[in-house]
C-alpha cells in the first residue's frame, strides 16, 4: 500500500488488534459485570463476521449503480422494519414513511446541487447515514408518541367524545386523528 494512501490497512495487524480488543472486552465484561466470557466472545465474533460480509458486499456495490440502488432500498426496508419493531409492533409503513421523508428530500437536494456525486459508493455512504439517522429519529419519536398516548389516554377519549376519531385501541398507536364527517 502506498505511503500516502487513504485506505485502511487490513493486514495482520488489524486482526491482531481486533483479537486483543475482543479479549479485553470479554475480560472487563466478566470482571465488572459478571457476564460469561463465552457469550461476549461469541457476540464479538458474530459482529466481526457480519461486518466482514457487509464490507465485501459494499466493495462490490462500487461497480454498479443499480446494485447500489438495490442496496439502498434494502437498507430502507431493514431500517423501517427495525424501527417498527422497536416502536412496538407498529406496521411497517408507519415507520417507512417518516424514514423516507427524512432521507429522500435531503439526498435528492444533495444530488441536484452537486454536493453528493452520483458515484455508487458515495451514494451508499451518505444516503446510508441519512437512513440511519432517520431510523433513529423515527424510533425515538414513535416510542415517545406511544408513551404520551398511554399517559394521556383520558384526553384521547375526551377528543373522541368531542367528535374526533382516532384508531387508538389501548396503549398502542395505530393512526391519526380525524374529524368525523
Amino acid at each position: 500500500m502506498p505511503e500516502n494512501s487513504t485506505l485502511l490497512n487490513t493486514g495482520p495487524a488489524v486482526w491482531l488488534m481486533l483479537a486483543v480488543l475482543l479479549v479485553a472486552a470479554a475480560s472487563i465484561g466478566r470482571a465488572v459485570l459478571g457476564l460469561p466470557v463465552k457469550y461476549i466472545l461469541l457476540a464479538g465474533i458474530r459482529a466481526l463476521v457480519q461486518l466482514t460480509v457487509v464490507a465485501v458486499l459494499i466493495a462490490q456495490l462500487g461497480r454498479s449503480g443499480w446494485l447500489a440502488m438495490a442496496f439502498l432500498l434494502l437498507m430502507l426496508g431493514v431500517a423501517s422494519w427495525t424501527a417498527a419493531k422497536r416502536i412496538g409492533g407498529s406496521p411497517f409503513w408507519i415507520a417507512a414513511l417518516p424514514i423516507g421523508a427524512g432521507t429522500l428530500p435531503v439526498a435528492g437536494l444533495m444530488v441536484v446541487t452537486g454536493v453528493l456525486p452520483l458515484h455508487p459508493l458515495a451514494l451508499v455512504a451518505v444516503v446510508g447515514q441519512l437512513i440511519g439517522g432517520s431510523m433513529t429519529a423515527t424510533n425515538l419519536a414513535g416510542r415517545r408518541l406511544k408513551q404520551e398516548l398511554a399517559l394521556r389516554h383520558g384526553e384521547v377519549e375526551a377528543g373522541m367524545a368531542l367528535g374526533l376519531t382516532c384508531v387508538v385501541r389501548g396503549p398502542s398507536w395505530r393512526g391519526l386523528w380525524q374529524r368525523k364527517r
